[in-house]
């Protein structure tokens, strides 16, 4: 069996959130905490860092084929200037103000959440590296993220990382389809509307498997509506509504 090296220039190999090995950027922290989630879109895995399976340290190491369902919980740390500048496992360079972060398993780039369970304090962060690979931790974050979700100055924290569903508009419902259906007397439930894409598809992948009936995604100038139907009855519509407020919290609209 032919297991690869990672290459040595990954950021988060030898990392593990302390402050004085890593590095602390010299950006006021107030700065910092102005930094800005990016929106997860779908990307094509990278060309680097995604050898399965690979060895570091004399261990053996396997990258998931998908990141679908992930969800784990671990202790996180972060790495700072020590690494700015450098080449991630993916071929990317680090950079301590974006929210990044390394990990052993999920495919590169993988969007997660992860939230720190010691002050519920959440954020949306791009895999784009390798490690950490000090026993017992799961996740290596940039020094942005680690300031933002209160990692730092402490060095490491409880955390759970949930990879983002980020599902193919696959049934998208054009307005030739909606309008057909409206004509002939059919009912939708609005889930939502979007101006990104991407926000639209993380609706629809949570609302499938809920037994709410067909779920679509429909463009219409320059929107995304994310809606449940057609239904042939108002009372039809009426009980996925409901449903929708009940176990989502979701205040949608019918249209007939």
């Amino acid at each position: 069996m032919f297991i690869a090296l990672v290459p040595l220039s990954g950021c988060a190999l030898f990392s593990g959130g302390d402050a004085e090995a890593d590095g602390i950027p010299s950006r006021p922290i107030a700065k910092v905490m102005k930094v800005r989630e990016s929106k997860p879109k779908r990307e094509p895995r990278s060309k680097l860092g995604n050898h399965s399976p690979y060895e570091v340290f004399g261990k053996t190491y396997h990258v998931l084929k998908t990141a679908e369902g992930y969800d784990e919980t671990g202790i996180a740390s972060w790495y700072g200037t020590k690494f700015h500048g450098r080449k991630t496992s993916s071929g990317e360079v680090y950079d301590v103000y974006k929210l990044s972060a390394a990990h052993r398993s999920l495919p590169l780039p993988t969007w997660v959440k992860v939230t720190n369970l010691e002050n519920k304090r959440t954020l949306v962060v791009r895999v784009n590296d390798r490690g950490p690979f000090k026993g017992g931790r799961i996740i290596d974050l940039s020094y942005a993220a680690a300031v933002k979700l209160g990692v730092f100055p402490k060095g490491t924290a409880k955390v759970r990382v949930q990879a983002i569903p980020l599902a193919k508009s696959s049934k998208r419902r054009n307005d030739r389809d909606y309008n057909n259906a409206s004509r002939q007397g059919s009912y939708f439930v609005q889930a939502g509307v979007f101006k990104d894409e991407t926000n639209a598809a993380q609706l629809e992948a949570r609302l499938k498997g809920q037994d709410l009936g067909s779920i679509s995604t429909s463009p219409a100038d320059s929107l995304f509506r994310v809606l449940l139907g057609p239904f042939a009855t108002r009372s039809e519509a009426e009980n996925a509504q409901l449903a929708l407020q009940a176990s989502f919290g979701i205040r949608a609209l019918i249209i007939h």
